[in-house]
Formats: C-alpha cells, structure tokens, sequence
C-alpha cells in the first residue's frame, strides 16, 4: 500500500440482490484479503446505488428502501470492520441533484463522488446548469460536513492523449 490509505469501490445495491449481507460480506472479504496483504481498506466506495434502486432494479424501489438497505449494508459492515469509511458514487445528470442531496442528508456518507456523464449533461442543459448543479450538490456535502469529489473521465479512448483532452 505505500502507506497510502487504500479505497475500493463495491456494489452497496446492484440487480441481483436485495439481501445487505451480500454485499456487506463482499467488503469484510475484502477486508481480510487486504490485511492478508499487508494493508488494510481505508474506505468504501458504494457504486451507484440510488441508481441502482431507481433506474435498475425492477421493480424500482422507492427512496426511502435504498436509503434503509444502504444503511443497513453500513451496520453490518461497521459490525465486522468498524474504521472503514463508506461513501458513495453517483451519475449525474441520471440522477438529479435534488435526489442526489437528499440522498446525502438521508445516509450520510463520509464522502461522495459525483460521476458526472459530460455528453448527457452537455446535451441536457447548457454548462452554467452543470455548473450549478455541481454547486448546489457540493454546498449540501458541506452543510453535512461531507467530503465531496468530482469524478473526471475521457470519451475518446484511442491514446491516453485523446483521454486526458476529452476529460478536460
């Protein structure tokens, strides 16, 4: 780990299981894995999970199912790993930003990442939207003493020349 703290990213809710201890046992492996190693997980990174339960699952589950599945999936990992941090990762703009607040206030992460999809949002609204939008989801991660992160990525794959300019 070269000391560096380690995070992983990990499903908190996919389509193929509602049950939380699947997934929690999916972090505590990792976890043991890690030590075996040398190192130990710092954080957890839930993968989209509000996306998950709205746009994903069928049937959709309403918020407040996501945000009680979630918090449970935290219990039973807190339960076997206590100092492991878990925030999560959102697209955006798939997921509005109303939603996306909420869903701040109702876990309270300690950290969250917004995947922003440039294309949608280019082709949704113009940039002074996104970059209120972005804003407004960073002023709720401070109300809640959030930390908030902006994850950048390229469309045009073919160099890393043409990944680095595409993400800019």
């Amino acid at each position: 780990s070269h000391g560096l703290p380690l995070s992983v990213e990990s499903p908190g809710l996919k389509e193929w299981s509602a049950d939380p201890l699947v997934y929690a046992s999916r972090i505590t492996e990792s976890a043991r894995v890690a030590r075996a190693l040398g190192c130990g997980i710092h954080a957890v990174s839930f993968d989209e999970p509000w996306n998950a339960g709205f746009n994903i699952r069928q049937p959709a589950w309403p918020f407040e199912q996501i945000a009680a599945h979630l918090t449970e999936v935290r219990r039973l990992v807190h339960d076997d790993e206590p100092g492991i941090e878990i925030g999560f990762i959102e697209p955006y703009p798939t997921i509005g930003v109303d939603t996306l607040c909420a869903s701040i206030e109702a876990f309270a992460p300690a950290f969250f990442h917004v995947d922003i999809d440039y294309l949608a949002s280019k082709r949704a609204a113009p940039l002074e939207t996104l970059q209120a939008d972005v804003g407004r989801v960073a002023a709720c991660c401070r109300a809640r003493n959030v930390r908030f992160g902006i994850i950048i990525w390229g469309y045009e794959e073919d160099t890393a020349e043409t990944f680095v300019r595409s993400a800019e």
